[in-house]
């Protein structure tokens, strides 16, 4: 294997690695995304409850704080995916850099 198929190899390793992180910082995205929509529920619900009882309030409270503790976690993921993704887009643009390079160099 010469160097311009690894090089071409490594570039499209890269490529599938951004496609894979970018696929699991979307994944992360709606699933916060989702959390925060039952948590806007939780939240109207509570407030529409005046004559519930308070077994009720409470485990709307539960949800709701289960809901804040879920997107405070998956913001953190998101915060951590998003710095893998820009990463990963700059380990594949500088296997492109260099496999034109080579392509160059070769003419």
């Amino acid at each position: 294997m010469n160097r311009e198929e690894m090089v071409a190899r490594l570039t499209k390793l890269r490529d599938a690695q951004l496609r894979e992180e970018v696929c699991d910082l979307k994944k992360k995205t709606n699933w916060r995304q989702q959390i925060e929509v039952t948590l806007a529920a939780a939240s109207v619900a509570a407030r529409e409850a005046a004559g519930c009882n308070l077994r009720d309030l409470g485990l709307l409270g539960e949800i709701r704080l289960g809901c804040i503790r879920l997107c405070k976690e998956l913001s953190r993921q998101i915060r951590h995916h998003s710095e893998r993704v820009m990463r990963a887009q700059k380990l594949a643009e500088s296997a492109r850099t260099a496999h034109r390079k080579i392509i160059e160099a070769k003419f």
